[in-house]
């Protein structure tokens, strides 16, 4: 009596190995779950388990460019109307979100995305698991949207990105600085009772007005620094010198590395009274008006 020929390899249609129980073949690999441009010229991978990153390219090591491949979508267009722009991977690191438990991963390209709705696939290859768990080739790859950051018009008050300790010298700075501290020529305190800053135009223009006061020569490390209006109170209101004065002031205020374009108006109809007036435009197209009123003498 012969005996009965096996049916399965255990207790599924083809045992309990992982060729059975009823399982997807491939429920333990690991799987890219989803890819999302978290910047501009960042994508930000999920996996359904932890990656292994080892850091030394190794040929599952995760943090190898060549581990990734990004391809625009055919026929996508970005919001300026151009096709999306070819990318390439340079970089890839755990990404640095709480509770993720290296489950994703940043990877960075070396030059922005088009902007949305321009769509991207990005590939993975021979990436393995922290436990080892093979990769499913068939959840490997993903699309997503480019992104691009917001550009942001160019606004008066802020042509001048610097920042310094507040140090108002006319009426409009320390109100703007303080009200309730109306003090000029000296450091200001906030409302909190820290030190004061003040950033934009109006540190722009507080560097313009030391440059007309100071004495060229004044600082020992910058001998060309300076116009020393100072110099030239009750001085002759001499045609020559009135020019020297507005050669000076231009040449100074150019100096600034904000400034594209100055004018200087010396009006001298008042008698005893000098008004200098400081036309200038930035770099960024912001208007600059900075005026300084000094006694000069009168003369031919």
């Amino acid at each position: 009596m012969s005996a009965s020929p096996p049916t399965g390899w255990g207790g599924g249609p083809s045992g309990s190995t992982p060729w059975g129980g009823g399982g997807s073949l491939f429920a333990d690999n690991l799987t890219l779950v989803s890819a999302v441009a978290v910047r501009e010229n960042v994508c930000r991978l999920t996996f359904n388990t932890p990656v292994a990153l080892t850091g030394v390219l190794d040929p599952h090591d995760a943090s190898s460019r060549y581990r990734y491949s990004v391809v625009p979508v055919a026929g996508t267009v970005g919001m300026d109307g151009l096709p999306s722009r070819p990318v390439t991977a340079v970089q890839a690191v755990l990404a640095d979100v709480i509770g993720s438990e290296g489950t994703m991963v940043d990877v960075t390209m070396d030059r922005g995305f088009s902007p949305f709705p321009a769509q991207y696939r990005i590939t993975v290859n021979n990436l393995v698991g922290e436990d080892g768990a093979p990769l499913d080739a068939t959840q490997a790859s993903y699309v997503f949207y480019g992104v691009q950051r917001e550009r942001v018009p160019n606004q008066p008050q802020k042509a001048a990105m610097t920042k310094d300790l507040a140090n108002p010298f006319d009426a409009a700075s320390a109100v703007a600085v303080n009200p309730n501290q109306l003090v000029l020529g000296a450091f200001a305190v906030d409302d909190t009772g820290d030190l004061a800053f003040d950033e934009g135009l109006a540190t722009l223009k507080k560097r313009i007005a030391r440059r007309l006061f100071t004495r060229k020569g004044g600082f020992s490390y910058m001998p060309d620094y300076g116009v020393g209006l100072l110099d030239d109170v009750k001085k002759l209101g001499t045609q020559s010198v009135k020019a020297g004065i507005k050669t000076r002031c231009e040449t100074q205020v150019a100096l600034e590395p904000e400034i594209r374009k100055v004018k200087v108006v010396l009006d001298t109809s008042t008698p005893f009274i000098a008004r200098l007036t400081i036309l200038g435009k930035t770099i960024k197209g912001a208007g600059l008006k900075l005026e300084q009123v000094f006694n000069i003498s009168t003369g031919s």
